[in-house]
């Protein structure tokens, strides 16, 4: 199982930040190393996995979200088509859904797998979430400026 890891530090007008994941076995794999100079305001970034990767790629497809109505589940899912996939989704749906809106896949179903994670804790069922106000206003920020 993989555990989140991370640290900032400051240390002689420096801030060093290094973001990453602790597998199974103990290894450590870093994904993000920033260090920012106060003084100078310069930066330095080592991305070191596929990740940092998918970031600056073109989008692979789009990440979308439709909830049930009135007030039901949200579906977040992956479609090189989100539109068509939506309306896809409409059609075989016994309640009516409303598009929540959709952003860039950078990575491909990768980003659908990262949205997923980040909104776990609010998990139904399937690519299924409940809709609290963290769910909304993940699935908004994405909208306005997508980082998945």
């Amino acid at each position: 199982m993989r555990r989140r890891t991370g640290y900032l530090i400051e240390r002689n007008g420096r801030i060093y930040v290094r973001v990453g994941y602790t597998n199974g076995r103990g290894q450590r794999r870093d994904i993000v190393k920033l260090v920012v100079d106060q003084e100078s305001g310069r930066y330095w970034m080592d991305a070191v996995t596929e990740i940092a990767n998918d970031l600056t790629s073109a989008p692979q497809g789009f990440v979308y979200a439709v909830r049930e109505m009135p007030d039901g589940l949200i579906k977040v899912g992956y479609s090189e088509d989100a539109l068509r996939r939506i309306s896809q989704l409409q059609g075989t749906s016994s309640r009516p859904l409303m598009p929540l809106g959709y952003w860039p896949a950078h990575g491909g179903k990768r980003a659908e797998t990262r949205a997923h994670q980040h909104l776990r804790r609010f998990h139904s069922h399937g690519e299924w979430f409940n809709p609290a106000p963290f769910v909304l206003k993940f699935i908004q920020r994405q909208i306005k400026e997508p980082r998945m």
